[in-house]
């Protein structure tokens, strides 16, 4: 949380560098059993990736993919 805390203050929200942090911190809170808060920062991810990288992009479609599995098993 602190690692991206320093990335979000020093790269800004939006970095690509950033937002495959804010994954890999999406992955450990489902790993932790955090099933809803993971959903929400996998949303906002998402959303974020895709204004970055565009709807094409291999990055944006893995996300995708892993949301769309998380919401399909609620």
């Amino acid at each position: 949380m602190e690692a991206l805390a320093g990335m979000r203050r020093t790269l800004g929200n939006e970095h690509p560098d950033t937002l495959g942090s804010i994954y890999d911190y999406t992955g450990l809170l489902l790993k932790q059993g955090k099933r809803d808060e993971a959903l929400i920062q996998y949303k906002l991810q998402l959303e974020s990736v895709r204004r970055v990288l565009g709807d094409n992009h291999p990055s944006t479609q893995k996300s995708l993919r892993n949301y769309q599995k998380l919401t399909a098993s609620s």
